[in-house]
C-alpha cells in the first residue's frame, strides 16, 4: 500500500468519479479527508482514526452511514450534505466526542433523530434538514448547551421543542 503516510487528502472540485475504494481504510494517519465521489461509505472508513474533519458533500454517495463512522472520535466536523444517503443516522454517533458542526441535510436519511446526539456536548451546528426523520425531537438536545444553530426543517419531526 501507498500514501500511507498521508494527513490531507482534498479531492474537492474535480472530476473524480466511481466509488471510494475500501482501501481508504489503510490510511490511518489522515486528519482531513473531502471528495467528490459516488456508491457506498465502505466500513473501512472507521479505521480513519485520527480524522479531524471528513467532508464528503454534495457527492452522489448511496446507502447508509456506517455504524462505524462512531469510531472516528477526532473529528470535529462530519459533512454529507447533498447526498443520495438511506437509512437511520447511526447510534454511534454518540462516540464522536469532539465534534462541533455536523451536516446530513439534503439527503434520504429516515428514522427518528437519535437520542445519542445529545451526548455531542461540543456540538455547535447540526443541519439535519430535507430529509425524511420522524418523530420527536429528542429531550437530549436541550442538554447541548454550545448549540448555535439547529435545522430541522423538511422533516416529519413533532413540533414539540424540548426545555432544557
Amino acid at each position: 500500500m501507498f500514501l500511507t503516510s498521508l494527513v490531507e487528502l482534498v479531492l474537492e472540485l474535480n472530476e473524480f468519479t466511481g466509488s471510494i475504494p475500501t482501501s481508504i481504510g489503510n490510511l490511518t494517519n489522515l486528519t482531513i479527508l473531502a471528495n467528490n465521489l459516488s456508491g457506498s461509505i465502505p466500513s473501512g472508513i472507521g479505521n480513519l482514526t485520527k480524522l479531524n474533519l471528513l467532508s464528503f458533500a454534495i457527492n452522489q454517495l448511496s446507502g447508509p452511514l456506517p455504524e462505524e463512522i462512531g469510531k472516528l472520535q477526532s473529528l470535529v466536523e462530519l459533512s454529507f450534505t447533498e447526498n443520495m444517503l438511506t437509512g437511520l443516522i447511526p447510534q454511534s454517533i454518540r462516540n464522536l466526542e469532539n465534534l462541533t458542526l455536523l451536516y446530513l441535510f439534503d439527503n434520504y436519511l429516515s428514522g427518528p433523530i437519535p437520542e445519542e446526539i445529545g451526548k455531542l456536548i461540543f456540538l455547535e451546528t447540526l443541519q439535519l434538514y430535507n430529509n425524511n426523520l420522524i418523530g420527536k425531537i429528542p429531550d437530549s438536545i436541550a442538554k447541548l448547551e454550545k448549540l448555535t444553530s439547529l435545522s430541522l426543517y423538511g422533516n416529519n419531526v413533532t413540533r414539540h421543542i424540548p426545555s432544557a
